[in-house]
């Protein structure tokens, strides 16, 4: 979802309005909204208040500075787009300036003539172009390049902070859809928690019959309930599908042997370390050692897995036998 930003623009009115316009459309152009207060009559002391909660409103601040300071606010004494400037710097707003550059100037002066030259408080102007200028800013030479310079600001500020601004209701989370895939979820996660529960209980009761030796007809219903759950387990060697019980039972040799980490060149040994082995961890029939003076562990059959691999073998040995006298 892309969240949109307010952004207020703040700059004198008669010399700008080109580059007022071109801004404006900059933003809409961007995705985002634009805002500024050039409407309000100068004088009024509720102005400087109302400026300011807008400024307090928005999520960016963009002045744009060219050849004039602007109207004076009575009781400052300072311009209201530098008093603007201050308020956004002082709420810790995310703001950045367009200074027109001296070039710029001159062709606003050869089309506007004296509207586009501070006429009156050229010291305050130079005082404040200079404080921007220190600041985070870009000298334009055009409209153009007002433009340019709006896009490249914009998306810095949403890409290095993507939780300002505002998502707009068409775009937004649907509460009841997140609530029912909220649901959907829960009930999926506890599904797996039993599963993992049932599987524990498997593994402990194997452990504990193996334990007490002797292999009781509990212990072989068990066995029976491991074997279709690793025969379901699809694995692919050699781009040939099999399962973890079959290639536990046909390379039962080398589990039985051990399986070091360190060789991972062969594809069969790697099927075997790394797509059988965890599955049998997880049932107790196999365990990773530490071997001294090996860097790197052994993936070997428990005294349950050779248990498991000497009845795996019987019955598929009975089975052959079966089919060959039938």
């Amino acid at each position: 979802m892309k969240r949109k930003l307010l952004v207020f623009i703040s700059s004198t009115y008669i010399d700008l309005k080109e580059e007022r316009q071109a801004a404006v459309e900059a933003v809409l152009e961007a995705g985002h909204i634009p805002a500024g207060m050039e409407l309000f009559s100068a004088g009024d002391r509720s102005q400087l208040e109302t400026i300011k909660k807008w400024i307090d409103d928005s999520d960016v601040f963009l002045l744009i500075l060219g050849g004039r300071y602007g109207s004076i606010e009575a009781v400052s004494q300072k311009s209201y787009i530098e008093l603007e400037y201050a308020h956004a710097e002082q709420q810790g707003m995310r703001h950045f300036a367009l200074v027109l550059n001296e070039q710029f100037r001159k062709s606003k002066i050869s089309i506007l003539g004296q509207d586009a030259v501070e006429q009156n408080n050229g010291k305050k102007l130079e005082d404040f172009r200079a404080k921007v200028l220190s600041k985070m800013c870009s000298l334009v030479e055009d409209k153009k390049d007002i433009k340019l310079s709006i896009y490249k600001a914009l998306k810095n500020i949403t890409d290095e902070n993507q939780e300002i601004g505002w998502v707009p209701k068409k775009e937004s989370v649907d509460p009841s859809k997140t609530s029912i895939e909220f649901v959907a979820m829960t009930k999926e996660i506890s599904e797996l928690h039993r599963k993992i529960a049932d599987l524990q209980k498997i593994n402990a009761s194997l452990t504990s019959s193996v334990a007490a030796g002797g292999s009781t007809t509990k212990q072989l219903d068990e066995f029976k309930a491991v074997a279709e759950t690793l025969s379901l387990i699809k694995l692919v060697l050699e781009n040939k599908e099999t399962n973890a019980l079959d290639s536990f039972v046909k390379y039962k040799e080398s589990f039985v042997s051990g399986l070091s980490s360190r060789v991972s060149s062969n594809e069969l040994y790697r099927h075997c370390y790394a797509s059988v082995g965890p599955q049998l961890v997880i049932y107790g029939l196999a365990e990773y050692e530490r071997v001294p003076g090996l860097n790197g562990q052994i993936l070997r059959t428990t005294k349950l897995g050779n248990q498991f691999l000497a009845w795996a073998v019987k019955l598929i040995a009975e089975g052959v036998a079966k089919s060959a006298s039938s």
